[in-house]
C-alpha cells in the first residue's frame, strides 16, 4: 500500500487544524512546496520553529496563504478526500487558528494521517524533530 504521508514538491495536499472521529476543522487544499524554515513567529509545542531552525513542510493554499506543516494535520489530496467521508467539515481559516480563535474539539482526537517514522514512545519528544 501506498504511504498516506508521501508527498512531492507540487503535489495537491490537504491541510485540517483538527479531526476527531466525528468533525474535521479543514485549513484547505493547496500545493506542498518543500521543506524551509519558516518566519519567526511560527510555533510548534510553544517553540519557535525559526530561532530553532528547524525546517517545515511549505504549503500553498488554493487561496495563495502560506500554511506551514506544523500548524496543523496534512497530506496527500487524495487521502485527505478520504478522510473527510463520514465527518462534519467546517472549513477553519489559517488566521483565525494561529489568533487562538479555533477551538480544539474535546473529543478524541483522530489525525487523519499516521505520522511515518515517528517513534512510538520517544523518550523526549523534541528528540524526533533534530
Amino acid at each position: 500500500m501506498e504511504d498516506a504521508s508521501f508527498v512531492n514538491i507540487g503535489d495537491r495536499v490537504g491541510v485540517f487544524f483538527s479531526s476527531t472521529k466525528k468533525k474535521v476543522k479543514l485549513i484547505g487544499f493547496g500545493v506542498y512546496l518543500g521543506e524551509e524554515i519558516p518566519p519567526p513567529g511560527v510555533m510548534f509545542l510553544g517553540l519557535d520553529m525559526h530561532s530553532k531552525g528547524w525546517e517545515t513542510a511549505k504549503i500553498q493554499l488554493d487561496s495563495g496563504e502560506i500554511v506551514w506543516g506544523c500548524e496543523g494535520w496534512w497530506g496527500a489530496e487524495k487521502y485527505a478526500n478520504l478522510n473527510l467521508e463520514g465527518r462534519v467539515v467546517e472549513v477553519v481559516l489559517i488566521e483565525d487558528c494561529r489568533a487562538g480563535k479555533v477551538e480544539i474539539e474535546q473529543e478524541e482526537q483522530a489525525p487523519p494521517f499516521k505520522p511515518k517514522n515517528v517513534p512510538q514512545e520517544p523518550t523526549d519528544f523534541l528528540d524526533i524533530f533534530e
